[in-house]
């Protein structure tokens, strides 16, 4: 699989550098990137990062296109660079082409950033593979020469015109000219060789190389002429030197001096009777394949392979007896009989017209070859297995951090639940019924001492549980509850966030609220604890199919790289956060240098890969809860519909408020849905509507009691004493609103207030 490609992006605006990534993944490119917003971090990323490809904006601060070219040319000169800018004249394009860069693309029409991209790594690769196969061609030429100039044989090399190009040391000392005479010379001149029996000048193979295309090999009898008179018997062939397309570059003759050659030949026809005593098979054959001598040794040739005096030898020994004989060198062959493998060294006696076979068990040595083998390739599939198990733990290991950091989030929201749901429930309606009891009773200090403990406990348990899971998380939009969250900032920490958001669309996916919300709060705090300044920026914005959010400030900044650091020790909040939107399909771009301040950006795509909670599907389900209420009253004054999740505070307010005059309690709910379908059958005049419920809250039970009648009054009724909550109750249709702790009596004020007039 080829290796992931680094793209290095010189730009200093945010959005327009992750329009380029963008781009680059539409084109199906599997790339990591690094953003240069100015010269210094461009130098070291150009050090540091690497890169397979420089898009560089033309024009920015202090900085250009030609010398971002100039720069990227003397560290890297293969990398090709593109220009991508926003207003580029075709002086301006002509120029950075002829300084070095690969092409240009304008901003206003990026669809053409893959297709070029594409196109300068395909031509970026072809010219590095130019200039490997060139400086490969020029080391083997050099291997090829130093190999030419150090082997034993002596080697001539002509060209097409039969002129000498190159004449090695043994070369030139069996013939007896040095190679600054031969050069150019025709080789005839120089290698002179004449038939040692008929003392007539021998075949001239340089032609007949040239003319035939083929290797030649001179008669077993030929004699060199050195240029000092000498006469040495040499062994020689010419082959034709062929280039890519087949044609004929030249000759090359190699040839050796066979003279001791010579005297082995006749010792060892001296010492012949000996070879019975060889421990390995020793065979002579002759050209029509009959079996002239087989020493004791040759019995281990069993099978197809056993071969007799007088018989004719098996068919692949036959053959390259043969072929031995006429080309005149020796041949090899490796053969397996009896368990056991055998090498043949095939000399030819060519003045006899024969050849003898003489063999060698390297059975030890095969066995340990298909060893190695079997060892490389157990040991390949072992690192495949373990580098399988490696990717399939990281794998897990990042699921269950992400696992983690979700588990966390849901318990913040069932703390929260159940301090809002119960604690502050009980303790509002304890407060609710205390003063209610106040007023029966003589002033008493002590009473009012439990009023205040109650009501700071309220007041603590309501700021805890908002802390843990902001109600306008639940009830509003992302730019809403990033507005709450700048404000909250301000005052606990005097953080001032500057908010500028373009997107205020309803998400599809509560889970990517909450992830967007958390990863801000988590970004502003880290303004808080490391930048070491008091304002920082937020701005959001979006396309069709994803969302970016940017978080940044001017403060002491860092290296992004420290984060991947072994040794790390701080940053955990930043890399579970990367993680996790790795997670979701999303990216995190992270840029900063000491002392320049910090920018995050966050891409995540509208439509999540991860399902919402089991707890926000469960939120579409219809009520399961009990529905109490009574028949219409025919009487006349306030009907009233109790809606409230909490069976505690509903159960209270109706006893405190059910002796009043000219007010009837005619049904209760504990949700939003069972609050519509009550107001539908018992026609109330007005409706205490609680905001925060499961499966419907009261905000939009509100809006659909309004909707279908409008002539029934609404009153908010709140843990959450705060604006937030008001405005979306009124913008609901509701025409009040009062907190859970105020007392019975502002309750019923704000009652009597909204309930229509009695008809006349």
């Amino acid at each position: 699989m080829d290796e992931q490609l680094h793209i290095l992006i010189l730009e200093d605006n945010a959005s327009d550098s992750e329009l380029v990534r963008r781009e680059l993944k539409k084109a199906g490119l599997d790339f990591t990137v690094r953003v240069a917003p100015d010269k210094d971090s461009y130098l070291k990323a150009l050090d540091a990062f690497a890169p397979d490809l420089i898009l560089a904006d033309y024009s920015l601060p202090g900085f250009d296109g030609l010398t971002a070219l100039r720069l990227a040319g003397q560290r890297h000169a293969a990398v090709p660079v593109i220009i991508v800018s926003g207003a580029i004249g075709e002086e301006t394009a002509t120029e950075a082409l002829k300084a070095g860069a690969t092409d240009y693309v304008l901003k206003q029409r990026l669809s053409r950033l893959g297709p070029v991209v594409k196109r300068a790594l395909s031509e970026a690769r072809q010219l590095a593979e130019k200039r490997r196969v060139e400086k490969e061609l020029a080391r083997q030429r050099e291997w090829l020469r130093v190999t030419l100039t150090s082997i034993g044989d002596a080697v001539i090399v002509s060209d097409t015109r039969g002129r000498i190009t190159f004449l090695n040391p043994v070369a030139a000392d069996l013939t007896g000219w040095a190679q600054e005479e031969a050069i150019d010379q025709p080789v005839g001149a120089i290698f002179q060789v004449i038939n040692e029996k008929s003392r007539q000048p021998a075949d001239d193979v340089v032609a007949q190389v040239l003319r035939d295309k083929c290797t030649v090999t001179l008669a077993a009898d030929t004699l060199l002429l050195a240029k000092n008179g000498r006469e040495i018997p040499v062994e020689d062939s010419a082959a034709p030197i062929l280039d890519d397309s087949g044609d004929v570059m030249g000759v090359v003759i190699v040839f050796h001096d066979v003279t001791e050659k010579r005297r082995a030949m006749e010792s060892l026809q001296s010492v012949a009777h000996f070879l019975d005593e060889n421990p390995y098979p020793v065979l002579r054959i002759d050209r029509a394949g009959t079996v002239l001598y087989a020493n004791r040794s040759s019995s281990a040739l069993q099978g197809q392979w056993r071969c007799e005096v007088g018989q004719i030898a098996p068919e692949p020994f036959v053959r390259l007896v043969r072929e031995t004989l006429n080309h005149g060198r020796n041949n090899h062959m490796d053969l397996e009989s009896g368990g056991r493998v055998f090498s043949f060294v095939f000399a030819p006696i060519a003045d006899n017209g024969y050849v003898n076979l003489y063999g060698r068990d390297i059975t030890a040595r095969k066995q340990a070859e298909q060893a190695l083998r079997q060892m490389n390739e157990t040991l390949e599939q072992r690192v495949a297995e373990r580098t399988q198990l490696a990717e399939g733990r990281t794998k897990q290991l990042r699921a269950l951090a992400v696992e983690l950091i979700e588990a966390e989030e849901r318990e913040r929201r069932r703390i929260a639940e159940i301090l809002h749901d119960d604690l502050q429930q009980i303790l509002a309606a304890a407060r609710m019924q205390l003063l209610a009891a106040c007023q029966t009773l003589p002033p008493e200090s002590m009473l009012a001492n439990v009023d205040r403990l109650l009501k700071e406990s309220i007041n603590k348990s309501r700021h805890l549980s908002h802390e843990l899971s902001p109600a306008v998380l639940h009830h509003s939009g992302l730019v809403a509850a990033l507005k709450w969250l700048a404000q909250q900032m301000y005052e606990q920490f005097g953080l001032e966030v500057r908010m500028e958001a373009n997107e205020n669309r309803q998400f599809e996916s509560m889970h990517l609220k909450l992830f967007m919300f958390r990863a801000v709060q988590e970004l502003l705090f880290n303004v808080v604890k490391h930048a070491g300044v008091k304002s920082a920026r937020v701005v959001l914005s979006g396309s069709d199919d994803c969302l970016i959010i940017t978080v940044s400030d001017h403060g002491r900044g860092f290296h992004p790289d420290d984060l991947d650091s072994a040794t790390v020790t701080k940053g955990f909040g930043l890399l579970s956060l990367r993680e996790r939107i790795n997670h979701i399909g999303g990216t995190l771009v992270i840029e900063s240098a000491p002392g320049r301040g910090s920018r995050f950006t966050l891409t995540v795509p509208l439509r999540m890969t991860k399902a919402d909670s089991p707890q926000q599907q469960a939120a579409d389900q219809p009520s399961c809860s009990p529905i109490k209420s009574r028949a219409i009253a025919d009487a006349e004054g306030i009907r009233l519909l109790f809606v409230d999740d909490h069976q505690v505070m509903r159960q209270g307010l109706i006893r405190l408020i059910a002796d009043q005059p000219s007010i009837e309690v005619v049904g209760e709910a504990a949700n939003g849905q069972e609050a519509l379908e009550l107001a539908r059958q018992l026609r109330p005049n007005v409706v205490v509507m609680d905001i925060s419920m499961p499966y419907m809250d009261g905000i939009e039970a509100t809006r659909r009691i309004k909707a279908e009648l409008p002539e029934v009054r609404v009153l908010g009724l709140s843990m959450f004493d705060d604006e937030q909550a008001t405005h979306l109750m009124r913008q609901a249709g509701a025409e009040a609103f009062v907190s859970k702790t105020a007392s019975i009596a502002e309750l019923l004020k704000a009652i009597y207030r909204i309930s229509p007039p009695s008809p006349t």
